[in-house]
């Protein structure tokens, strides 16, 4: 707006002769922040043009804020409306917050006050449909308070509303809409700036994408990122603890939970977007956790086997071309696997893949009956008397001794055991006559032999995670072993990231190849006819037997000159081993989480981590690109998931 259109007003309005330029830019600003909040008030239906009388509240909230008179705000509104609604103020400042909120919180409404995105029912066939979003046909409006998590203003303290329609009993939020005959939580088709991660706690998606990031690349758990945010970034508007303006700390103190819950419901949004899918929740669950988890699991089945978007990947790091003496072309495009230590909660039954109904127990639903049994493995002899094993004294005593090794005296005195058994002998004499000493017994051997019972005093966790992955560095797929990294297991995890003989590789890695090869020609598999089983080059010089005919016959690197030139190798076949360094940074984050989180939380980092390595292979002048579906899945094929 420039001066000669406000001295073209002027006449109109005599009462703004006597107004100073700084009054009049703090009016538009205020209006601005206000805007959502005169629309939604004000009685006027229409969205696209501004309303010509703003509600009571509406005036009152900028004539406290500007130091002003009704009047005269009523003047400013009618000579600036249409300034007002057509232009675009910029970020208000941290004082003008300040102000704003002050005056606003007390009428319900706030600065970044939280509508639907529509005003209009979406239902095609209700009467209150509309083709788009420029009249109102919405109403009985419901607001709350809630506070909103920001990236560069930190935490604000907000109001949020919600609209019905009238006809086909549908409230419409902010993210998603309710169906409140089938209690279906549906959200909008794309992903929203303003996000909400519980029930009175917002979140911007700017944010999220932070902490996705933070968790990508720094490790960091949700608890650590609020710890993060609370200290560096949440109090920029509450100097004052005690300022009611500001949120009270015990908000800050959920921040954990909403962080990940919020990064689970962002990614999925996320994921459905990249599809072009609709999620849809039930919005009556008990809780958020409860509520995100079918979709969770949904999204965990299509990422089983050939799932990753960067299933397809091929680059000059990875995918390699050589040529014969006739000038025939033979590509050979490697896949490497490894396995890796993480793992999560699970049934204690031997290779037992169901979930845990609460991750504190130690049986799954099928076999929670062992509950009742002895924990001694192969007994199943009833406990007894609050004990988890039965009545034989053996079995007694080892359960006695497990729960030993748990205090902190029990601890230490092991370790002066282990330290005075290299002591000088008058030393450890003298130790001897100390009452709480107990003395070493060296007879090399237990009065009761060698033999161990095995026990499931314990939560079992699970084995290990299995990946395979392009020498690049691109993961293609990831599995859960249970019970063993056992090669049968392999094989069967190998199948599922290749079920056709076009995606099978032409070598494929493995630093238990000789095995692998073995097992699947003593079962006379034929899935993976074209391919040749090696072991990767560190391995095979280090850890294998130069008397091991089958694994020097089979499985030797050097058998392929097409993967090394001179004393050189094309391909990094010890890529598992350098990638298992980036994976080992979730051990503490994961040893603990539910099952069906843990594998989407461990399949967004990878999804993730991939378009990075991506992007830098890019960089590197690897010229990434991806294979033809159809060449990988013939079109009678249904492999791909999505």
């Amino acid at each position: 707006m420039d001066l000669q259109t406000v001295a073209q007003l002027l006449p109109r309005f005599p009462s703004l002769n006597a107004l100073k330029l700084s009054k009049l830019s703090e009016f538009l600003r205020f209006s601005s922040m206000a805007k959502p909040f005169i629309a939604a008030s004000s009685r006027h239906r229409a969205l696209y043009t501004p309303p010509d009388i703003i509600s009571v509240d509406a005036e009152t909230l900028l004539a406290d804020a500007l130091h002003v008179d009704s009047q005269l705000v009523r003047d400013l509104w009618s000579a600036f409306k249409f300034e007002v609604w057509k232009s675009d103020q910029g970020l208000p400042t941290d004082g003008e917050i300040e102000t704003f909120n002050i005056h606003a919180l007390p009428l319900h409404t706030s600065y970044r006050h939280i509508y639907p995105p529509t005003r209009v029912c979406l239902s095609e066939g209700c009467i209150n449909h509309r083709p788009d979003n420029s009249f109102t046909t919405l109403s009985d409006s419901s607001t709350y308070p809630a506070a909103l998590f920001t990236l560069r203003e930190g935490i604000l303290p907000v109001y949020a509303t919600s609209l019905s329609c009238p006809e086909c009993r549908v409230r419409y939020y902010n993210n998603y809409s309710v169906d409140l005959a089938t209690g279906a939580r549906t959200y909008y088709h794309g992903v929203p700036e303003i996000i909400q991660v519980a029930e009175h706690s917002y979140m911007e998606r700017s944010l999220l994408e932070f902490f996705s990031l933070c968790m990508l690349f720094g490790w960091l758990s949700s608890l650590n990122c609020a710890k993060i945010y609370n200290t560096a970034i949440a109090t920029r508007h509450a100097e004052v603890l005690n300022n009611p303006r500001a949120f009270p700390p015990e908000l800050r103190a959920s921040v954990n939970k909403q962080v990940l819950n919020g990064f689970f419901l962002y990614s999925l949004l996320l994921d459905y977007s990249e599809h072009n899918r609709i999620l849809i929740l039930n919005h009556d669950a008990p809780s958020q956790a409860d509520r995100l988890r079918p979709a969770l699991q949904e999204r965990n089945r299509c990422m089983e086997g050939t799932g990753q978007e960067e299933y397809t990947h091929a680059c000059d790091a990875c995918f390699l071309v050589s040529v014969d003496s006739e000038g025939r072309k033979t590509k050979i495009h490697p896949a490497v696997s490894d396995g890796i230590t993480l793992g999560h909660p699970c049934c204690s039954v031997h290779d037992c893949a169901n979930s845990l109904l609460n991750n504190k127990f130690r049986y799954c639903e099928q076999h929670m009956y062992k509950q009742a049994e002895c924990s001694i493995e192969g007994c199943s002899m009833p406990s007894t008397d609050d004990f988890r094993t039965c009545a034989l004294p053996e079995h007694r005593a080892k359960e006695e001794q497990y729960f030993a090794t748990g205090k902190s005296i029990f601890q230490l005195k092991e370790r002066l055991k282990k330290v005075t058994a290299n002591l000088q002998p008058s030393l450890v004499d003298e130790l001897a006559q100390d009452e709480e000493f107990e003395p070493i017994d060296c007879s090399g051997k237990p009065e009761t032999g060698n033999r161990q019972l095995k026990t499931s005093f314990s939560r079992r966790r699970t084995h290990n995670e299995q990946f395979i992955m392009r020498p690049c560095g691109v993961i293609l797929s990831r599995a859960t072993l249970f019970g063993s990294e056992s090669v049968s297991a392999v094989y069967e995890f190998a199948k599922a990231t290749f079920p056709t003989l076009e995606s099978t590789p032409e070598l494929f890695i493995y630093d238990n190849s000789c095995n692998l090869d073995a097992h699947i020609k003593a079962q006379g598999h034929q899935h993976f006819c074209n391919t040749g089983f090696l072991v990767d080059v560190f391995h095979f010089r280090s850890k294998h037997r130069e008397t091991d005919r089958h694994c020097q016959e089979n499985c030797n690197p050097a058998m392929y000159p097409e993967i090394f030139e001179g004393d050189k190798w094309k391909i990094n076949t010890s890529i598992c081993e350098q990638t298992n360094r980036w994976l080992s940074g979730y051990q503490a984050i994961l040893r603990d989480m539910e099952g069906t989180r843990f594998n989407f939380y461990l399949d967004e980092m990878v999804k993730r981590y991939n378009r990075f390595k991506v992007r830098d292979l890019e960089a590197k002048g690897c010229h990434p690109w991806n294979i033809p579906v159809d060449m990988v899945f013939p079109s009678n094929s249904n492999t791909m998931q999505y």
